[in-house]
């Protein structure tokens, strides 16, 4: 989405680095990391969960992870065996940045994002735990 307005709530700081970790609510009232785990965009950490002070993300990180087990079972994304796996990657950055956000701006733009399975891949997304 680009150029719309996202809610951004915190659910907890590093200390050491100040960095916030939360989740993000669509303009639609979707959570986005939801609404990724639940296409198979993105996969759950092994560990999430798993802080010892944590334990306030639990209903969370289970409601994701029933997510993650329907994403499964209907192959979306990442679980799509169709492709043996295999996710390929094509980006190119717009010429003009700016210019690309105005003629964008308040439109969805349909993609799709593809990472070989042999490319480690991190997708460091507040909310995605």
């Amino acid at each position: 989405m680009v150029g719309k307005e996202v809610q951004f709530n915190i659910l907890y700081t590093v200390a050491a680095t100040t960095r916030e970790y939360g989740l993000i609510t669509l303009p639609d009232g979707r959570s986005l990391v939801e609404t990724l785990v639940s296409e198979g965009i993105v996969k759950l950490r092994d560990d999430a969960g798993k802080r010892d002070d944590q334990t306030e993300n639990d209903t969370l990180v289970e409601k994701l992870r029933i997510f993650e087990d329907q994403a499964r079972s209907a192959q979306k994304g990442v679980w799509n065996t169709s492709d043996d796996g295999q996710i390929d990657v094509k980006y190119e950055p717009p010429e003009n940045p700016q210019a690309f956000l105005e003629e964008h701006k308040e439109h969805e733009i349909d993609g799709k994002l593809h990472i070989p399975p042999e490319v480690p891949a991190r997708t460091n997304l507040p909310g995605v735990l």
